[in-house]
């Protein structure tokens, strides 16, 4: 079993990126957005991830992606961009084969979930969000498992509340 180290307390005078930084190195990508989509296979990317992280860290590094909403999902139409889950699937692949040990934490769930059920805003109701998460959820870590299996990665889903984090036992679960 792996011993991690325990988790910061919540009540620190630090700020949240000086309490998480000696575990999770932040890599952030563009947010421009290609005009096409990809069906089934995924497209070519082009477009070169961030290069300046593999200078600076050795191999053998946990590297923590946040993909958020607004990245995945176009806000107006409530549309699932599958070339920006291309290029996220693409640094993935990249940072594992330099050595690194990617995680991606994402968002999207009620965007994804706005999308299957053709709605063209996302409703303000918690209760109808969750369902929508419910609904999105699903289909986001099929659309993560698709891509990732296409450059020959396997998927993993954990979900992690603030308790999980919190609660020394818990967190030990969570690392391990």
């Amino acid at each position: 079993r792996l011993r991690a180290p325990a988790p910061p307390s919540w009540r620190s005078n630090h700020s949240n990126s000086q309490k998480h930084s000696r575990w999770f190195t932040r890599v952030r990508g563009s947010n421009k957005s290609p005009t096409h989509t990809a069906a089934v296979t995924m497209p070519n990317v082009t477009q070169e991830p961030p290069t300046t992280f593999s200078a600076a860290c050795p191999p053998g590094q946990i590297v923590v992606l946040k993909v958020g909403t607004s990245s995945l999902v176009n806000p107006e139409q409530q549309r699932f961009n599958l070339s920006a889950l291309a290029r996220i699937v693409e640094t993935v692949k990249r940072l594992h084969s330099m050595g690194h040990y990617p995680i991606v934490v994402t968002s999207g769930a009620v965007g994804v979930g706005c999308h299957r059920l053709g709605l063209a805003q996302k409703p303000s109701k918690l209760a109808q969000k969750q369902a929508l998460a419910a609904v999105g959820q699903v289909h986001l870590m099929k659309y993560y498992e698709d891509f990732l299996n296409t450059v020959g990665l396997t998927c993993a889903q954990v979900l992690v509340t603030l308790d999980n984090l919190a609660v020394r036992g818990q967190y030990l679960n969570v690392w391990n």
